[in-house]
């Protein structure tokens, strides 16, 4: 999607927590708050960043800067939700787009060695339902037209 889109070069920038976010959930994970919250930025900033070098326009050097913010996470073993404020900057430093996106999913709980797997790829899909919203949106591929 990103790639036939036809988007200008960008790099990634802050990928964090709003202050005081206190909706984070990580039933299953093996950390508490804000150690959560932090994993669940970095895993957000993880998943744009392999989206953005898959379809060849990510750029480190690139002055169009694109970051996030984590407003909100509940993973748990049978449902996952994240929602972001996602925010392009021009080189000039005008906002060129933002906006909040959620996803969400439910999936069968799974117990055991192999259900941690199971449920870790399922909250996986999550964020790549995000970054699928995000992409797809057309005031996104709009702004960063070349």
């Amino acid at each position: 999607m990103l790639k036939q889109a036809g988007l200008r070069n960008l790099s990634l920038g802050a990928v964090g927590l709003v202050q005081g976010v206190e909706e984070v959930r990580g039933e299953a994970t093996y950390v508490e708050p804000p150690l959560v919250a932090e994993a669940e930025a970095a895993h957000l900033r993880d998943t744009l960043l392999a989206q953005l070098q898959g379809a060849s326009v990510y750029d480190a050097q690139s002055t169009w800067v694109l970051s996030a913010t984590v407003l909100h996470t509940d993973m748990r073993k049978d449902h996952g939700t994240i929602a972001a404020r996602f925010m392009v900057q021009q080189p000039d430093g005008r906002v060129a787009y933002e906006r909040e996106l959620r996803a969400s999913a439910t999936w069968a709980p799974a117990l055991g060695s192999v259900g941690a797997r199971w449920v870790a790829k399922e909250q996986a899909e999550v964020y790549q339902k995000l970054a699928a919203q995000l992409f797809s949106d057309p005031a996104f591929q709009l702004a960063l037209k070349r």
